[in-house]
């Protein structure tokens, strides 16, 4: 029976085919299909068939069944390099012609010059664009020089910028870039300026656990394949351990291993050497470009980088007391502070492999728990969360699926960072409309019922903290807000559109953003929390909610 299926569909394959050619002709020019095919435009296969500098590109193009992809409706970001650009990789691969090329290796290359997003050049960034090229790699971009002058993966020019085409944009490139083959651990074998810290990965067992491993998430997809799940790693150079007097592994271990003088045990979950190995890595993507005033949890379970940018981008920065003098004019001590970080080489940083990021720092990176430290929550959470994987196994941005799972708690279930109770009529956006709202954020609409709003923030550092919340509204008339902290209450029902309320927060006028104290906590152990507000009767007109902060009091 299975066999006479197949000899039905091979039998009616040149039928569907006519009678596709005989719709696409004869029906209107927009086809109910998720891929139309355009005609009559200037589509990137079109243009580029149209300038004989494309030549080798059009061939690649129509040897990989691409140019089927580029002649189709869409938004395609290609990065098109020129007869002379291919010239150079087919010297590198010590052939004459692009016939030559394996057609399995020129599709991954190709693939590494398509985007499935229109990325015009003012979504350029010293980094990385927001997604992955259709083979599922990044590109690092470099702009320090102007975006008129963006260099990618470090040598490669981008010569001519943003060619309108129906289905996308075009970006001239002098080579071919070629997608990142090895992996961390096999990019950082040929680096020899980073030997000492490559031995410690080693001898604690994390080359294999941490560089080599790639690691595949089944429920992301990337043009129909597992995506990879990326990491981070912030890697000293032999010459940056060696100001701090450590000249071989040795050293490194004599000064960083609480098994040293005994079992030299580098590879125990509870070795200090392993340990500080692990807590140069991140278990994510993060290129220079992702850094902000934030903290994120190394492989080193429960120790965390803490970034900052100001002034400029750095690790661990915080207040030392260098010295106390008393002071004789004065009658009093005279404090001389500093302020120890770590910095990173931007010429050696974000250096993309197969399965993460590069980065070259440029003092020793000690495990460091720091006091109190700024925490930002958006209730529309990070980028990086709003990917949620539906009940169906789809997975899709938030930003997207508001009103659809509004009613659907299976698939509220997967929003980690909010929490729905009851009927919520919004959505989360960047634009809801721009001009008023900005920036992201959950907006409440339409609503003449109760609602509540459910965040849980990441663990706390210990210390004491100024609880804020930013948000804005139109002109609701009713503005009650009863907030919570871990299920308690924090003091009673406020309405935000009278007085003063007892932190001096000025009266919540409409149509504009706000940011409200709303209290103050103490927390004795590192934990995570849940925030969340409530509101009685918020009117049928819109609310954004921004951010809950919590600024530490030193």
């Amino acid at each position: 029976m299975k066999t006479d299926m197949i000899n039905l569909k091979n039998i009616f394959r040149p039928f569907l085919v006519i009678l596709f050619l005989f719709t696409m002709f004869c029906c209107t020019e927009v086809l109910k299909t998720n891929l139309q095919l355009e005609r009559n435009s200037k589509t990137i296969m079109v243009y580029l068939k149209s300038n004989p500098g494309y030549s080798m590109l059009v061939e690649a193009l129509e040897k990989t069944k691409l140019d089927e992809t580029l002649n189709l409706y869409g938004t395609i970001t290609l990065f098109a390099p020129t007869n002379e650009a291919f010239k150079k990789l087919l010297i590198r691969r010590k052939v004459s012609a692009i016939a030559d090329l394996n057609a399995v290796d020129l599709t991954s290359i190709i693939g590494y010059h398509l985007y499935g997003k229109s990325y015009t050049s003012n979504y350029f960034i010293s980094g990385s664009l927001g997604s992955t090229t259709i083979e599922g790699d990044f590109i690092q971009m470099d702009i320090t020089r102007g975006v008129k002058s963006t260099v990618l993966n470090g040598s490669v020019n981008v010569d001519s910028l943003d060619i309108p085409v129906t289905n996308g944009v075009v970006h001239v490139i002098d080579d071919v870039l070629e997608p990142p083959t090895k992996t961390l651990y096999g990019w950082l074998k040929t680096q020899p300026q980073y030997s000492i810290m490559v031995e410690a990965f080693e001898k604690t067992g994390n080359d294999t656990s941490i560089l080599n491993k790639v690691v595949y998430d089944p429920l992301v997809l990337n043009s129909g394949k597992p995506s990879i799940k990326w990491r981070t790693v912030f890697i000293e150079t032999n010459d940056v351990l060696k100001k701090a007097g450590i000249n071989t592994f040795d050293d490194l271990a004599r000064k960083f291993s609480n098994t040293y003088n005994t079992t030299k045990s580098y590879g125990s979950p509870t070795d200090s050497l392993n340990l500080f190995v692990r807590y140069h890595s991140l278990e994510r993507k993060y290129f220079l470009s992702d850094v902000k005033n934030d903290y994120i949890e190394t492989f080193n379970k429960g120790a965390y980088l803490i970034f900052s940018i100001k002034p400029g981008i750095a690790i661990n920065s915080y207040k030392k007391v260098e010295s106390v003098t008393y002071n004789p004019v004065t009658l009093k001590n005279d404090t001389v502070f500093s302020y120890p970080k770590v910095t990173m080489a931007l010429d050696q940083s974000n250096r993309i492999t197969k399965n993460g990021i590069v980065h070259s720092i440029e003092s020793v990176l000690s495990i460091y728990t720091p006091p109190a430290v700024l925490l930002v929550c958006r209730f529309a959470g990070e980028p990086d969360d709003r990917m949620i994987t539906l009940p169906s196994g789809e997975t899709k941005n938030i930003t997207d699926l508001f009103d659809q799972i509004n009613n659907d708690p299976v698939s509220q279930a997967g929003v980690w960072w909010l929490k729905w109770e009851g009927n919520m009529t919004g959505t989360i956006t960047a634009a809801y409309p721009a001009n008023v709202f900005l920036d992201y954020c959950v907006v409440v609409n339409s609503n003449a019922s109760s609602y509540s709003l459910e965040l849980t923030t990441k663990p706390v550092f210990k210390g004491t903290y100024s609880i804020w919340i930013t948000c804005r509204r139109t002109n609701n008339l009713n503005y009650f807000v009863q907030y919570y902290w871990d299920d308690q209450k924090m003091g009673d029902l406020i309405d935000m559109t009278k007085s003063p309320d007892v932190y001096g927060n000025a009266v919540c006028g409409t149509d504009c953003k706000n940011i409200r104290q709303i209290g103050v906590k103490k927390f004795t152990e590192m934990a995570s929390h849940k925030f969340k507000l409530y509101m009685p009767n918020p009117g049928t007109n819109y609310t954004a909610w921004y951010t809950i902060e919590l600024r530490p009091i030193k």
